[in-house]
């Protein structure tokens, strides 16, 4: 929250924005007055004297301008962690602030700067909704670290934007997808039981497919073959075919790419963008990456390459098609004649037999 009106303006007549902007915006937020309203009453009216607009336009810039202050302090003191000559010690997104450093002694210098700028800024930073975690083997690490008088604990995994990172991350990440896949499924059954499937599986796609933060996935590692089991339990489900179904039917008869290749597809997407970007910290660590190192997403370009025969740098040219399988011929008619069954031509709930050849094409 901003708390000093007079800094933040002071800030704006620093970066050359224009008087008359700045006059505007100090009599806009220094006569500010609102009512709050209980039920049916209303409070009298009372000032507002610190914050930003809520809903404003305005607002998320002007909470960025009074936060970058702090941002460039910590970057000033040349500690904290550095990519050749590139400052990485600190990452802000909104009013999250990451902190990272290879040492304790810098980790305490950049806190240090935090806890004046909270003094000079009437900024409020609280200890006990921070924490501190420890990468690699630190057997003198120490239990906590004293900040705006509390301390921050050290634990072993927090989320981040919805992210968790720490140790077993990886696993997290993944056991938080399949558990969110399964209740969403459960809720378009629920309430869609008698809905055709393509439609349920366009909501499946819509409701359970968003996946936030798959594009870090290690789709290397074990743990990616859970949640793909659990993508066709529910994908089967979704169009009412056999728990026994084959997983090469499943793409067929959705009309869809696998579950590998659509992770696969939004990974290559995410490179792209982060390639455009005009984030130094971020380019940079998609050129390691690129250029090889033990990061996850270096292990799944890694992986692409191995899978689709293309080099590190050619993959960011590839499309969604390029990554589907080889079409089958066999499968697609099989899929054809299921789909056939499942719209419905045939009374499946009043002839055994044809259950029953649903069950062998499935299966077989």
């Amino acid at each position: 929250m901003i708390s000093n009106y007079v800094k933040l303006f002071d800030i704006l007549l620093c970066r050359n924005v224009c008087p008359i902007v700045i006059r505007f915006l100090l009599c806009m937020y220094t006569s500010q007055l609102i009512h709050v309203r209980w039920g049916t009453q209303l409070s009298e009216q009372y000032e507002v004297r610190n914050g930003v607009k809520q809903g404003g336009v305005l607002s998320p810039v002007l909470f960025i301008i009074y936060m970058d202050e702090l941002l460039c302090k910590l970057r000033n003191t040349k500690a904290g962690c550095h990519i050749g000559h590139t400052f990485c010690g600190a990452l802000g997104y909104a009013d999250d602030i990451v902190l990272l450093s290879p040492s304790v002694t810098g980790m305490k210098q950049l806190l240090d700067v935090c806890s004046k700028f909270a003094s000079e800024y009437d900024v409020l930073f609280n200890s006990a909704k921070s924490h501190l975690l420890v990468f690699g083997d630190a057997p003198y690490a120490p239990k906590h670290i004293e900040f705006m008088g509390g301390h921050i604990s050290i634990v072993k995994n927090e989320k981040h934007l919805g992210n968790p990172i720490g140790i077993d991350s990886d696993m997290l990440r993944i056991e938080n997808a399949i558990t969110e896949l399964y209740s969403k499924t459960n809720m378009i059954m629920a309430n869609c039981p008698y809905v055709h499937f393509d439609i349920k599986y366009g909501l499946f796609k819509t409701f359970c497919m968003p996946l936030y933060g798959c594009t870090l996935w290690n789709h290397t590692g074990c743990n990616i073959k859970r949640f793909h089991v659990a993508w066709r339990k529910c994908v089967r489900r979704i169009l009412g075919v056999p728990n026994t179904t084959h997983c090469n039917l499943l793409p067929y008869i959705c009309g869809d790419n696998d579950v590998n290749s659509q992770l696969l597809s939004r990974f290559i997407k995410m490179l792209k963008t982060t390639v455009r970007s005009g984030n130094i910290v971020s380019n940079i660590c998609v050129k390691l990456a690129i250029n090889g190192s033990r990061s996850n997403v270096s292990n799944n370009i890694s992986l692409i390459t191995e899978m689709y025969g293309v080099s590190r740098d050619n993959m960011l040219y590839m499309t969604g098609r390029g990554l589907q399988s080889p079409r089958d011929n066999q499968l697609s008619d099989t899929a054809s004649v299921i789909r056939d069954i499942l719209n419905g031509e045939i009374d499946l709930l009043t002839n055994n037999k044809n259950v029953h050849m649903l069950h062998v094409l499935c299966t077989n």
